[in-house]
């Protein structure tokens, strides 16, 4: 009794595959175009509405995996206790969902949730109602030193540029 190699094996077995494969991969191209049919006579009879553009809706990004954009940021709010800037905001959703959200499609929902009164806007923090748009909360802390605060005479040169003076070219001076 001879046994199969294993190329022989490896070569049969992806035959009988393929010749298993033919049929169900025709049935499902009936399939596909049978429904493309159905969702075509739907449109035409009114049913379902006709999508703006191209057969498929096109999509920037995949979606959040939980809820709407909307619900996401509300749930960010509340478990943050503070306020965020949109660009962490999209950090935030996008990691704890697994997507690629582009700010166009952040912005239009703060904005609403805005226009809803479920989130404030505060300089640059989004927040909700109720919650500081930035950690408050340091008791018996003295401010840093602030990068503006003027550190005594001569500890900087004067540039023109900030004062109208046009610089001379090649920054000699």
């Amino acid at each position: 009794m001879t046994s199969e190699s294993l190329t022989a094996f490896i070569t049969r077995k992806r035959q009988e595959l393929e010749k298993e494969e033919a049929p169900l991969k025709e049935r499902l191209a009936e399939i596909q175009l049978e429904r493309s049919q159905l969702t075509k006579a739907a449109i035409a009879a009114g049913i379902e509405p006709k999508p703006e553009t191209g057969s498929e809706p096109k999509r920037r990004g995949p979606r959040p995996r939980q809820g709407t954009i909307k619900d996401i940021v509300v749930k960010i709010l509340s478990d943050g206790g503070q306020g965020l800037t949109a660009i962490n905001l999209l950090a935030e959703l996008n990691h704890r969902n697994g997507t690629t959200l582009m700010r166009s499609s952040l912005s239009p929902q703060l904005s609403r949730l805005k226009d809803e009164g479920l989130i404030c806007l505060t300089g640059n923090y989004w927040h909700l109602p109720g919650q500081p748009p930035i950690n408050t909360n340091t008791p018996n802390e003295e401010p840093g030193p602030s990068l503006f605060a003027e550190n005594g005479p001569g500890t900087s040169k004067p540039v023109p540029e900030a004062q109208g003076v046009k610089a001379a070219p090649g920054g000699g001076g």
